[in-house]
């Protein structure tokens, strides 16, 4: 089992992450109106995924599991909800970002379950 870098987890880190995570929603909010939450959620991961470059072993494995996360939430919103239900469509897609990044931190963290929760509240 491969253990996060905590000579790394920082404010720094935080600082970072948000950053990367406003930046990737103005990507897809500015440049592809079409399909904005997919498009944000695909920069949003590959962004966290360099600020986790020197955290986590194979920070790769974030952008790709983030980026299915975000295009598999949004789709099962989509198919299973109307557009008049727009609220939902956080804690949808949280939920199984969550679930997706949680396959991840499972084996780095023994509160890692927390995670998915935390997801969907965000």
């Amino acid at each position: 089992m491969t253990k996060i870098n905590t000579e790394y987890m920082d404010w720094a880190l935080w600082f970072y992450w948000i950053i990367a995570t406003t930046i990737g929603w103005m990507v897809g909010e500015m440049f592809f109106s079409g399909l904005p939450v997919i498009v944000s959620g695909v920069a949003i991961s590959a962004l966290q995924a360099v600020v986790l470059y020197k955290r986590i072993h194979k920070s790769w494995r974030w952008a790709v599991l983030s980026s299915a996360g975000w295009i598999t939430g949004y789709i099962l919103y989509v198919l299973v909800f109307s557009s008049n239900t727009g609220i939902l469509v956080g804690p949808i897609v949280g939920g199984v970002i969550g679930l997706a990044q949680w396959f991840l931190l499972r084996r780095e963290f023994s509160w890692a379950g927390w995670w998915i929760i935390i997801s969907i509240l965000a």
